[in-house]
C-alpha cells in the first residue's frame, strides 16, 4: 500500500509492503530447486524523495520449518532461524541458520553498500558436518570462516576441515 509521486527531482514515495511469500518462487529462479515447501515473510518501506533520498528498509525472514530440496545437497535443507534486513546501504544477516541431515550452517555479519552495490563485507561463516554436492562427489566438511573489507580485496581468514571426500584443484598462484 501506499503512493509514489513522478515527474522531477522532488518526487516522493511513500510505500509498505507485508506479505507471505511461497518457497515455491524460487523455482523460477534456479531449476536446481526440486521441492520447496514453506513460506518467507517480507516487509518493507520506501519513504522520502525516491530519486534522491529514499530510505528503503526490507527484511526477509524464512520461516522456521521451511523447507527446500536444491540438487547441490544430497539432504533436504531446513530454515531454523534467522533474517535479512536492508536498512539504508547495509544489509544485516542476523543469524541465518539452515539444517541438513546432521549438518547445520549458521550465517551472521553485514555488507555495506554503495548506491545499491556491495562495497565492504563483514561475513561470519560456521558449518558442522554438512554434505555438500561437489562435481561428481558428496563432500562432508566443517569451517569457521570470516570474510572482510572492500568487496575487491576482501580478505578470508579461519578454517575449512574436509571430514569425507577429495578435492583436486589446480591452482595459478
Amino acid at each position: 500500500r501506499g503512493w509514489i509521486e513522478t515527474g522531477d527531482e522532488t518526487a516522493r514515495a511513500s510505500l509498505h509492503l507485508a506479505s507471505s511469500l511461497p518457497l515455491e518462487l524460487l523455482q523460477l529462479v534456479d531449476s536446481g530447486f526440486s521441492l520447496t515447501r514453506g513460506r518467507v515473510q517480507v516487509s518493507g518501506s520506501l519513504r522520502g524523495r525516491w530519486k534522491k533520498d529514499a530510505r528503503l528498509i526490507a527484511e526477509i525472514e524464512p520461516v522456521p520449518g521451511t523447507a527446500f530440496v536444491h540438487s547441490a545437497f544430497p539432504r533436504q535443507v531446513t530454515f531454523a532461524g534467522g533474517s535479512i534486513r536492508l536498512e539504508a546501504q547495509q544489509v544485516i544477516v542476523d543469524s541465518l541458520r539452515v539444517e541438513s541431515g546432521a549438518g547445520q550452517l549458521r550465517l551472521a555479519g553485514n555488507v555495506l553498500l554503495e548506491d545499491f552495490q556491495p562495497s565492504d563485507i563483514d561475513l561470519n561463516l560456521s558449518v558442522t558436518n554438512l554434505l555438500l554436492r561437489f562435481q561428481d562427489q558428496f563432500l562432508e566438511f566443517s569451517s569457521d570462516l570470516r570474510a572482510f573489507g572492500p568487496l575487491d580485496s576482501a580478505r578470508i581468514s579461519g578454517q575449512l576441515n574436509l571430514l569425507s571426500g577429495k578435492v583436486e584443484q589446480t591452482l595459478n598462484i
